[in-house]
């Protein structure tokens, strides 16, 4: 986004028209990143944005963006159907709570698997629930990071991608 306010910060001085024609450019260039990331992270095929003759894509991106979440919130998520599962669970321990029983006992945040109690109930040792918790969760954090650094790293390639793209662009434009 700073690089979009760097842009438009330029072009600032440009004549109007030409003002406008590097504005949609860097707008589309940006929608399309945006696009490409999003489907990356969700594992949506790539259906880049139709924009009409006049270069104008808002109407097509609002249809687009529509299409994805569509068809994101159609594929599983394994961590969505997890949130639900705990979430359930969590409603028997209230239930359960309510008549006296479990009190004060300690819980999940997140969910850990089938085989995994929401909570250390009856019979179940707290301190050894609590030890392999800890672990699980130590574990999805590992795993939380390095999908957050391959996002990073993908956006990033990405983004040096477009710059080698548009100075290609440019020095094509000016010989």
């Amino acid at each position: 986004l700073m690089a979009v306010m760097m842009m438009l910060v330029a072009v600032s001085v440009m004549s109007p028209s030409t003002m406008r024609n590097v504005e949609e450019e860097i707008m589309k260039d940006a929608t399309i990143v945006e696009k490409e990331v999003e489907n990356w992270l969700n594992h949506v095929p790539e259906h880049p944005p139709q924009t009409s003759s006049s270069g104008s894509s808002g109407a097509s991106v609002k249809a687009s963006v529509v299409d994805a979440t569509a068809a994101m919130e159609m594929q599983p998520s394994k961590w969505v159907e997890g949130e639900k599962k705990l979430k359930q669970q969590l409603k028997i321990l209230e239930l359960r709570q309510k008549q006296g029983k479990d009190l004060g006992v300690p819980t999940l945040t997140r969910y850990l698997g089938e085989d995994f109690p929401a909570w250390a109930g009856e019979g179940v040792d707290k301190a050894e629930w609590e030890k392999k918790r800890d672990a699980m969760y130590a574990q999805m954090k590992v795993e939380e990071e390095e999908w957050k650094k391959n996002a990073r790293n993908f956006i990033e390639a990405e983004k040096r991608l477009k710059q080698e793209r548009r100075a290609t662009a440019q020095q094509t434009a000016t010989q």
